[in-house]
């Protein structure tokens, strides 16, 4: 499956563990079974805009919020793009901060393409 779609399921499990619920909990409060909501959270299963909608609202959260990825930033996982990350972390910046990000990394590159030589 694509990155966004393993996003978009851990971001899924990390609310649930943060409301302390289980998995079990949290299909019942969704009306699906626990199998299909672990597939969801594993990035296995592509889903609807309605499956994400009832996950939103058994989670009582908007479905926006399965969107921001930041705090998915120090999880270390082999199946999702740093890019994907990078990119959600930046997205809602305004113009200037584009500009002084863009900036940052080019330097930042800069520097490790001057150390590797």
């Amino acid at each position: 499956m694509s990155d966004f779609i393993k996003l978009v399921g851990m971001k899924v499990k990390l609310i649930r563990k943060s409301l302390n619920l289980t998995q079990e909990e949290l299909a019942e409060r969704a009306h699906f079974q626990a199998s299909y909501l672990a597939g969801i959270e594993r990035g296995e299963r592509n889903i609807t805009l309605e499956t994400l909608e009832k996950i939103a609202n058994a989670l009582e959260i908007s479905p926006q919020d399965l969107f921001h990825y930041n705090d998915l930033v120090t999880l270390e996982s082999d199946n999702v793009s740093d890019i994907e990350i990078i990119k959600s972390i930046i997205y809602n910046r305004n113009s200037t901060e584009l500009k002084m990000i863009k900036n940052i990394l080019f330097e930042i590159t800069k520097t490790i393409d001057s150390i590797k030589k």
